[in-house]
């Protein structure tokens, strides 16, 4: 759960998205295909840098397809049973800090926010 690689896996399964038989909704699109979001450890560890291709555009996804896709990612890299030392996820956009994600603020790093969990 503290191995750095542990994030780049944890990306990979949301690109590959839900088994069909789950029910459940994939929350990248179809065309984000493994090696297009590339994660990155800050020096102590407790940051992950995410940067997601330009493809990824928040503008086309709605408010809500955005925050969703958003916090699933920081959703997953922060919950304790996958890692113990995330704390935090800073987004790029094709290796650049960019202001917004279509309407949402995206400068500064995103802490995990489990009241969006659906349990």
């Amino acid at each position: 759960r503290t191995n750095p690689g542990i994030a780049s896996t944890i990306i990979d399964e949301l690109i590959s998205g839900p088994r069909e038989d789950s029910g459940l909704s994939r929350v990248l699109p179809e065309d984000i295909k493994p090696g297009d979001i590339k994660v990155a450890m800050n020096g102590n560890e407790t940051r992950v840098i995410v940067d997601i291709p330009e493809k990824l555009d928040g503008n086309k996804m709605g408010s809500a397809g955005s925050l969703m896709t958003l916090y699933a990612i920081v959703n997953s890299l922060t919950d304790p049973a996958n890692t113990s030392n995330i704390k935090e996820v800073q987004f790029l956009i094709n290796g650049e800090i960019t202001k917004t994600f279509g309407n949402l603020e995206f400068s500064e790093p995103f802490i995990r926010n489990p009241a969006i969990i659906d349990e």
